[in-house]
């Protein structure tokens, strides 16, 4: 569960990093539609205001002057300042080129349409020449709108474009994440297993003494040697097969006698260690267990087998400070002395004086 977990807050990284970079995009997106917004609005005021003066001019070339000098005067004023105002957003060359001719033309157009008024040139040329000159200026116009309208079309193109890079980026970082993530985590129980295989006795089950060199308790804990009594006349009157049948059975009895929390050993040959975090329970632990042993018969074909332990225990408070390879040592010495008292027997290390 813990691994899925893990899996799942990569990938959701993975998808806000995907987020954060799509949401700078939109906002840049949006700064540069708005720039664009404002500046075909600024196309239209310079249309507007142009067309406007340019029926001043027909009126005034026509020679019906009357007030509107002052009107055209003003018109002129606002499209200057219109045409100062606007402005290209990053703009590339044909921005800057179109906009360069727009200025160039109507520059140009007033300085001949002022002449034809001031000099009087004749008014149906005048109006001919003059009506070319707009029309070419608004198709210059309408070449600003076009090129601002096809920069919106390529952003929104760029945009969804984006949108599929971000979004495959996101989908094979989530791969990436969640095929290293379960390849460690295989790893990892690969591992574990080869630990636990090499701290296992094929046999038993129980662990082997390699988990002694590793073994570390902070608590009180007493330590138990159990020796299954005369266990080579099994092996030499029964044969070995039927000596690993005790012991498989022997050690099933043990997990099933001792609790989960103990640590059972085989020590070597027909020897276990119990080591217990508890040293006011081991005594009574280990004399239920050695009853229980003393009691049971193993069945080994047709064969009934009876078998008996001796159990040297170590739970002295005293030596509380000692690792465990001493207490093993003080707790074998306690299992000699069960051995030469007659065995099937628990004995308790004491001290000498």
């Amino acid at each position: 569960m813990k691994w899925f977990l893990s899996a799942i807050a990569m990938v959701l990284l993975a998808f806000l990093l995907v987020v954060l970079s799509l949401n700078s995009f939109k906002d840049k997106f949006h700064y540069l539609t708005d720039q664009i917004i404002a500046s075909n609005q600024s196309i239209d005021n310079i249309h507007l205001l142009f067309s406007e003066k340019r029926r001043y001019d027909i009126l005034i070339l026509n020679d019906v002057q009357f007030n509107f000098f002052n009107a055209r005067a003003n018109i002129s004023n606002m499209l200057d300042k219109e045409l100062v105002k606007y402005k290209t957003y990053d703009a590339n060359e044909a921005d800057i080129l179109a906009y360069k001719k727009l200025k160039i033309k109507i520059k140009n157009y007033n300085t001949y349409v002022n002449k034809a008024i001031n000099y009087k040139y004749n008014t149906e040329q005048a109006h001919r020449l003059s009506l070319a000159m707009f029309d070419d200026i608004i198709k210059v116009i309408s070449e600003l709108k076009e090129i601002n309208n096809s920069y919106i079309t390529d952003f929104q193109s760029d945009t969804n474009e984006y949108i599929k890079e971000q979004l495959l980026i996101f989908l094979c970082i989530a791969l990436i994440v969640i095929v290293n993530i379960f390849m460690l985590k295989s790893n990892l129980v690969k591992m574990i297993d080869l630990k636990r295989t090499a701290m296992t006795d094929v046999l038993t089950g129980c662990s082997n003494r390699k988990i002694l060199d590793t073994y570390h308790n902070d608590e009180p804990f007493s330590v138990a040697i159990i020796d299954i009594d005369h266990f080579k006349q099994i092996n030499d009157v029964y044969g070995h097969s039927c000596g690993d049948f005790i012991l498989k059975g022997f050690s099933k009895l043990l997990s099933e006698s001792f609790r989960k929390c103990d640590l059972i050993v085989r020590y070597g040959g027909e020897e276990f260690v119990v080591i217990m975090n508890d040293n006011s329970y081991s005594f009574e632990a280990c004399e239920r267990f050695r009853k229980r042993i003393e009691h049971n018969v193993f069945y080994w074909k047709d064969i009934n087998i009876n078998i008996t332990c001796s159990i040297g225990l170590f739970n002295h408070e005293l030596f509380e400070n000692k690792n465990i390879e001493y207490k093993i040592e003080l707790a074998d010495l306690a299992l000699y002395e069960a051995k030469n008292n007659g065995r099937n027997k628990t004995c308790i290390y004491t001290t000498h004086d």
